[in-house]
């Protein structure tokens, strides 16, 4: 038996443009992104694991408002939180200049994936 060859379709004219598929980030990545683009007056917070402070505790990410020459970039501080919210005793863990080193301990701690911009 033999078949016969459909014949090509031929492409429609449109003036319509493909968009670019939309760029997938892993949670981590969204995460680092996230960091980069924190402007002065913002910061990141993170709930942290059962493990660390048994629940209660947040991760807050700050650009640091010191301008000398020798400040790093970003402040990771911890809080205790109350549904949701810091209470307001921050305590600094560390400064960097690198978001990886604030990811990184993040994600140790088992950050949690949703981001809060406050």
């Amino acid at each position: 038996m033999f078949w016969k060859r459909k014949k090509d379709k031929e492409p429609k004219e449109s003036n319509n443009v493909k968009e670019p598929k939309a760029e997938r980030l892993s949670p981590k990545e969204s995460m680092e992104r996230k960091i980069k683009q924190i402007g002065t007056a913002q910061s990141l917070t993170y709930p942290l694991s059962k493990s660390y402070g048994n629940g209660s505790m947040m991760a807050i990410v700050e650009l640091n408002s010191d301008t000398s020459e020798n400040a790093k970039k970003y402040i990771l501080s911890v809080d205790t939180c109350v549904g949701d919210k810091p209470c307001g005793g921050k305590t600094s863990i560390m400064k960097s200049n690198d978001h990886d080193d604030i990811v990184n301990w993040i994600w140790k701690r088992k950050g949690d994936i949703q981001n809060n911009l406050n």
